[in-house]
């Protein structure tokens, strides 16, 4: 079961944040590679503009003849087309409004080319009323452009100083950043895999601490405000493209694959963390709560028993410092991170059920009450007996031993009962090894014909 990450895009921009002559300026910007110009004039900016916020000449190619009859281009200064540039810095506009802007173009004059541009977004209807109207001023070339255009362009990579100077972004700064992020990412990367091999699975331990902290390896200052120490052991598990894969909790839990059905407790954390424990030891609180699920789950139907995998990734772009040495106290890798104050890694979560080495996707499973809040003692022991398989196959019960498979009792023949322990095989130096009966189960011979039997994990369970 894996929780869902958010994509991270860019954020709109804000055109409303503009004032309106901000808004003429950036208009203005934008169109200078618009056409070849000969000349821009920001008439918005002296107040009595004539309905013009900026006009422009656009050079055009005239032709002129020589003596020997060949034509030649040239340009004459001053000379080409005009062109009325309108720009709108409101909430709304549409099509009514689209009507009342054009007729702002002063009667006596006919532009050649006319741009709207406005911080919203118009209608199919606004983009249509707006070709109608231009099109009865004899206006020859004619753009309209919202948000979405705008911001289009403004995005374009020629124009990522306009982007910068009017609202303080730069993707290009973006892409450098990005850059060094990756060429970061890799060079952890590889020092990873020198320091943790070059498998896709690995094994071993990894400190993660906070940069921030100044009081490792003593523990008093954190003890005495009831805060946990900022350095935390880990069991690294996997290598991914994108980081080291740790365990970070690991729970009982159980799953029917029929029903669709599953529940996990909290009760005790199995993930395991040999330096930790071989430093602290286990309390004998500890000790009595994994005593009592274990032995709860010991009877559960061995085909519903399973794990609760809780995985996450660290990061290589979030590693700050890797210590392959570490020290004394920890003699594993360190992984130096900018941890918050609560102690939570910067990391992606991967939760995983699995039953043996089977992994179970519960994305439509259903949790259900199996679990009690409060475990109860560990269940008495039944019946020992040594000579209820005395006429059973040597070969057979090495097997069943060796592989920790069922018993199939034809008919209850045993009358074996749950808790019962019965003998599967002595070896010459009396070494004994023993079944318990944890759960028993009613089958056919036509059901396990049927392969059915590869499900029912049941009847006895081999312990040494």
């Amino acid at each position: 079961m894996t929780k869902g990450k958010p994509t991270k895009t860019t954020n709109p921009i804000h055109f409303e944040d503009l004032d309106p002559h901000r808004f003429e300026d950036l208009v203005r910007r934008l169109i200078y590679d618009f056409k070849d110009w000969q000349n821009i004039e920001p008439t918005g900016r002296g107040g009595a503009d004539d309905g013009y916020d900026a006009r422009g000449w656009e050079r055009i190619a005239q032709e002129n003849e020589e003596e020997d009859g060949e034509n030649i281009e040239s340009k004459t200064p001053m000379d080409g087309n005009l062109w009325m540039i309108q720009c709108k810095r409101l909430k709304n506009i549409g099509p009514k409004k689209i009507k009342e802007i054009i007729s702002e173009i002063p009667p006596k004059e006919k532009p050649y080319g006319y741009i709207l541009a406005a911080s919203v977004n118009f209608s199919k209807k606004s983009y249509d009323i707006f070709r109608e109207e231009i099109r009865k001023r004899g206006v020859m070339e004619f753009y309209l452009w919202g948000k979405t255009e705008i911001e289009d362009m403004v995005y374009m990579p020629k124009n990522d100083q306009i982007l910068f100077t009017f609202f303080g972004t730069s993707l290009a700064v973006r892409r450098r950043s990005l850059t060094s992020e990756v060429k970061s990412s890799i060079i952890m990367k590889n020092r990873m895999m020198r320091i943790m091999g070059e498998n896709h699975s690995v094994h071993g331990s990894v400190l993660v601490r906070d940069i921030k902290d100044r009081e490792y390896p003593y523990t008093g200052e954190y003890e005495e405000k009831g805060q946990k120490p900022r350095w935390e052991e880990y069991q690294a598990s996997q290598q991914h493209p994108l980081g080291l894969i740790v365990h970070i909790r690991k729970f009982y839990a159980y799953i029917d694959e029929e029903k669709k059905t599953f529940d996990f407790s909290e009760y005790v954390d199995l993930s395991f963390k040999p330096i930790s424990n071989q430093r602290n030891g286990y309390s004998d609180e500890d000790s009595v709560k994994k005593e009592k699920i274990a032995d709860f789950c010991r009877y559960l139907p061995r085909k519903n028993r399973a794990e609760l995998y809780i995985n996450g990734i660290i990061y290589y772009k979030d590693i700050l410092i890797l210590d392959p040495e570490g020290d004394f106290h920890f003699k594993c890798p360190h992984i130096f991170l900018d941890l918050d104050p609560k102690m939570r890694l910067p990391i992606r979560i991967i939760e995983s059920f699995k039953a043996g080495d089977e992994e179970i996707d519960i994305d439509e499973y259903k949790r259900v009450k199996v679990f009690p809040t409060n475990f109860p003692s560990p269940k008495k022991k039944g019946k020992v007996y040594k000579n209820k398989l005395e006429d059973w196959d040597s070969r057979v019960l090495d097997s069943i031993a060796r592989t920790m498979s069922d018993i199939y009792d034809i008919e209850d023949k045993l009358k074996l009962k749950t808790g019962d322990a019965v003998l599967i095989s002595e070896s010459t130096s009396n070494e004994k090894t023993f079944g318990l009966v944890t759960y028993k189960h009613d089958t056919t011979v036509g059901k396990w014909l049927k392969g059915q039997m590869n499900k029912e994990r049941s009847l006895i369970s081999i312990e040494e």
